[in-house]
């Protein structure tokens, strides 16, 4: 193969990888609507942000665990995070489209969820399992969002930065 020849495939790749990654990073459809729903939530969320751990199984219909709860999942680690930028990295996570757009799975057991206190408390309870995270308002259910590979990926991040070990 001759030099110009070679240059030409090398250069052609370069371009089409690029378009791909391109692409590819561009938020979906439902990102992006998911995103806007999402930071409807957070409207009137104040910056003060709970991480949490939870029990992946419901409490037990008794509700004799000894811990406290959230949404029905008994919280194994409550933590406020202080670290402005942490509430920022957070924030960003849960309201960017990229997060968003994937395809769920049906367990829905969650590991981890955020608090958002405010005028109005929002709690995004997340599962990694099934890519979904339940948002709950004012106590009830508000919405089901799905996550995309790297919107899962973000927050598996941010869970191994804020859980104990």
């Amino acid at each position: 193969m001759k030099k110009e020849a070679w240059l030409a495939a090398v250069a052609g790749l370069l371009v089409a990888g690029t378009i791909a990654t391109w692409f590819l990073s561009r938020p979906s459809p439902e990102g992006l609507a998911t995103a806007a729903r999402a930071r409807a939530l957070l409207d009137r969320a104040s910056e003060r942000v709970v991480f949490y751990t939870l029990h992946p199984r419901p409490r037990p219909v008794d509700g004799k665990t000894g811990n406290p709860d959230l949404h029905g999942w008994t919280v194994l680690q409550r933590k406020a995070i202080d670290d402005r930028d942490m509430v920022q990295r957070i924030r960003d996570t849960v309201s960017d489209a990229r997060t968003y757009g994937g395809t769920p799975a049906r367990c829905f057991e969650p590991g981890l969820a955020f608090g958002f206190e405010g005028i109005e408390a929002v709690d995004f309870v997340v599962c990694l399992a099934c890519q979904q995270i339940a948002c709950f308002k004012g106590g009830q259910r508000a919405d089901l969002f799905v996550l995309s590979p790297s919107g899962n990926a973000r927050l598996l991040a941010l869970y191994k930065a804020l859980a104990d070990p």
